[in-house]
């Protein structure tokens, strides 16, 4: 396996940033909260923390948001999270 320099990585990073905050917030409508998400998803929640396997339900919450629900890619979010840990 190779691996490749990417050029405009940064900008190609802020770029998917403003345009997933524009779809976000296009329709003026208010922004789900966190502890919503915890309470009214809670097997989204128990799921992402299954394939995250970390057990951390604001954290899996907030990958939940991030990722705009899917459940697969805030797993995989959250799994990336927990090997930054100690």
């Amino acid at each position: 396996m190779a691996y490749y320099a990417v050029k405009g990585g940064a900008d190609a990073i802020a770029n998917a940033t403003q345009l997933s905050e524009y779809y976000r917030l296009k329709d003026r409508t208010t922004p789900v909260e966190v502890e919503q998400i915890r309470s009214q998803f809670r097997l989204a929640v128990d799921r992402i923390m299954g394939e995250g396997s970390l057990y951390a339900p604001e954290h899996a919450a907030i990958a939940f948001k991030q990722m705009e629900g899917d459940v697969i890619d805030a797993g995989f979010v959250l799994r990336a999270y927990r090997a930054t840990l100690s």
